[in-house]
């Protein structure tokens, strides 16, 4: 067992796991040595040691530089966070740290842009680590997020920063322009009056397609900004308004990703073999939205009931009488039964899912030919029934149980 007093045993338990340092020995809590090693372990440390050492500026110094410096700078006393040099060393380790330093350092020009500049620094993959904003903009007075330079920096660098900018900065248009560019989805934070600018809007869902669903409704509905949109997110086709763009190229693209985008395609592209199938071959309920030649077109459907059974729904009437159509349907959804205009899909049916009605002589024969057992469920009538009871007896002579007693006789 550890001896929390023993200098030794408790630099070893804290290089391990740094938390254990509040267990030490007050002496031991406001040892440098020691509360260094438990930082270095887990920055967030700091919170057990002594109250001088959280004061103390040189030891402050390297505790930032040994570990994270926002979680160090935390737990640092008010003058501290209200130092200069202390917060500048820490924010250089990890942006975060502005959140913590003083409102009159918050508020400081240079440290605010230094903290800019050191978050342009940083590797992306390390941006996790200090947030999900990594200027540290977010954590500036509301005078410096109204700064133009500052906010200019700042979403150069990270375009969603553009959410803590100032309302007044939201609408300023080499401001948002600057933000789209770096990072589509900024588009989410621009003014209303921006949301019409058609250059902005094309800017921001060439960077991120899904940005049109923010575009005011012209603009929604404008075949070139759709395109673009489409051309970065195929997905993005479900936020534009009316027709998708009259161009083969785009429709193709969309609804081979989303086939009931082919709601919103001119007529020419419905009636357009190659497109249905794209479209089909991803949702089946697309076959809804074809014309009505390829509605008759045997590819077309098997295609679209091989995906939705019930596609068979929106089919000719020849194709909903065809055997092979039918069975693909029921095969694909049981349910499909419904919707074909003969009875050999009912009976298809009854082979994959069992018997809907017990009544039902035809069904009841399709059901003991597979399994005798299900004689046991037919109605009393069908047990009465010398051609069911016949077709369950070819099967095993034991279905003569559940025959009718006239029957066995």
């Amino acid at each position: 067992m550890t001896d929390m007093n023993d200098k030794e045993q408790v630099i070893k338990a804290v290089s391990k796991y740094g938390p254990n340092l509040q267990y030490a020995s007050d002496e031991l809590r406001a040892d440098r040595e020691v509360v260094l090693a438990a930082v270095q372990s887990w920055g967030g440390a700091l919170e057990f040691s002594s109250k001088e050492l959280k004061a103390d500026r040189k030891f402050m110094l390297a505790a930032i530089q040994n570990s994270g410096g926002a979680v160090v700078i935390q737990n640092a006393s008010p003058e501290l966070r209200d130092d200069r040099e202390i917060v500048l060393a820490a924010i250089q380790q990890n942006v975060h740290a502005l959140s913590y330093a003083s409102d009159e350092l918050r508020a400081d020009r240079e440290i605010v842009l230094a903290a800019i500049q050191c978050a342009v620094q940083k590797d992306p993959e390390d941006w996790p680590t200090i947030g999900n904003h990594p200027t540290g903009i977010e954590y500036a007075s509301d005078e410096l997020r109204a700064d133009r330079e500052i906010v200019m920096a700042a979403v150069q660098n990270g375009g969603q920063e553009l959410e803590y900018a100032s309302y007044e900065l939201r609408a300023d248009r080499e401001i948002v322009m600057a933000a789209v560019q770096n990072d589509g989805r900024a588009f989410d934070y621009a003014s209303k009056e921006l949301r019409s600018d058609r250059e902005i809007v094309l800017a921001a869902v060439q960077n991120y397609g899904d940005a049109l669903q923010n575009a005011s409704d012209e603009l929604r509905a404008d075949p070139e900004i759709i395109a673009a949109a489409v051309e970065q997110d195929s997905y993005a086709s479900r936020y534009a308004l009316y027709k998708l763009p009259a161009d083969r190229e785009v429709v193709l693209a969309v609804v081979q990703n989303r086939g009931s985008a082919l709601a919103r395609a001119g007529n020419e592209f419905r009636a357009d073999r190659e497109i249905i199938l794209a479209a089909i071959q991803n949702n089946g309920k697309a076959l809804v939205y074809v014309s009505r030649e390829l509605r008759a077109d045997r590819e077309v459907v098997m295609a679209a009931v091989q995906n939705y059974g019930d596609a068979l729904q929106y089919a000719s009437d020849e194709l909903r009488a065809d055997p092979e159509i039918i069975a693909a349907a029921v095969e694909r959804d049981s349910s499909a039964s419904e919707f074909a205009l003969d009875r050999e899909t009912e009976l298809a049916a009854v082979q994959k899912d069992g018997v809907t009605d017990w009544n039902d002589k035809e069904q009841v024969i399709k059901a003991v030919s597979a399994d005798v057992f299900a004689f046991e469920n037919a109605s009393d009538e069908l047990k009465a029934d010398r051609e069911v009871v016949m077709a369950a007896t070819r099967e095993d002579s034991f279905a003569l149980f559940y025959a009718s007693d006239e029957l066995k006789a």
